[in-house]
């Protein structure tokens, strides 16, 4: 397998079940490279690398879900095709799985057969801040004062002026979306959240047992908003079972 568009987490197993795992915003595949250890043996864990980060950095930024989900579609159909798969997205990355969901279903195309989405209220309960649109000032106070990046790296400009384009893209994906009228998935739905998570209340994460039609479940796990990299066992055993 290569593909731009993923980064295996862990060893290959092209001849197993296969989980994509959606990163959070301003990030990409590396970020959960750390859960490589925790990896499920039944499984193969691919993370997808969104255009304009990482290997991909001199890509266009896509900033509307609509066009990043029938690109990201295209960009992965060679790998799913005649695999069972799930999905799994974090923060943002969680809004991107549900709609590739959508339109796989749409297409007429064998869909994931387990969602797991983290740290995004369902996409119903709440719109989003337009964060994509405050000055830099501004968006970086509010990324301080959330523990979203660490101060240390607000004196280092090379960093900023290639993360925060990123960042911004990511957030345009949240504060422009509206959700459509669509009948509820027919798959497992599972919820994940950091108790401390400042940027989606547990609670609003229970709106997402709404979108579908089979077992939802929600787990909160004690931490803040990136709790996820100290639970990757938990979270992966989870969403990998319906594929085992």
């Amino acid at each position: 397998m290569s593909s731009k568009w993923v980064s295996r987490i862990g060893s290959s197993r092209p001849d197993r079940p296969l989980l994509l795992v959606f990163p959070h915003a301003g990030s990409g595949p590396s970020a959960y490279q750390r859960w490589r250890t925790v990896v499920p043996l039944e499984v193969e864990v691919l993370a997808v690398r969104f255009p304009g980060r990482e290997t991909r950095i001199r890509e266009p930024l896509v900033p509307d879900v609509e066009t990043l989900v029938k690109e990201t579609a295209d960009g992965l159909a060679e790998i799913l095709q005649g695999r069972r798969f799930a999905f799994l997205g974090h923060s943002v990355g969680s809004l991107v799985a549900y709609e590739l969901a959508l339109l796989l279903r749409r297409q007429g195309l064998p869909g994931p057969v387990c969602l797991g989405v983290s740290g995004y209220p369902a996409p119903q309960v709440r719109i989003p801040d337009p964060l994509h649109e405050v000055p830099d000032e501004k968006l970086l106070s509010f990324l301080l004062e959330r523990q979203y990046v660490p101060r240390s790296l607000l004196s280092q400009r090379g960093f900023l002026q290639m993360f925060l384009p990123i960042l911004r893209a990511d957030f345009s994906l949240a504060g422009t979306y509206r959700l459509r009228a669509e009948r509820p998935l027919e798959c497992p739905v599972h919820a994940f959240a950091g108790a401390s998570d400042v940027f989606a209340d547990p609670e609003e994460l229970r709106g997402w047992a709404a979108l579908t039609e089979a077992e939802f479940s929600l787990d909160l796990f004690p931490g803040d908003h990136f709790y996820l990299f100290d639970r990757g066992d938990d979270i992966l055993r989870k969403v990998t079972k319906p594929l085992l």
